[in-house]
């Protein structure tokens, strides 16, 4: 299996958020697992081991989550 790229946070989020699901597939792949509702009107999607902290260096997971067909946030 090919290595997953981490991002530092400020960069994972200027890839991600305002964009659709299409988008962030294309961007960083497939997530683990997701939850959410049938219309894709809101959910989470999330991905393990992607996310580098700036001030502790420690790589984490994140939860990327959508609200009306696009990414509002994402939870560390």
């Amino acid at each position: 299996a090919t290595e997953k790229p981490v991002y530092l946070r400020a960069d994972l989020e200027r890839l991600v958020v305002g964009k659709t699901p299409d988008e962030v597939l294309a961007a960083i792949g497939r997530p683990a697992d997701t939850s959410g509702s049938s219309g894709k009107s809101w959910g989470c999607w999330r991905y393990p081991q992607i996310a580098r902290d700036p001030i502790s260096g420690r790589t984490g997971g994140v939860l990327i989550w959508f609200k009306d067909g696009t990414v509002d946030r994402v939870g560390y």
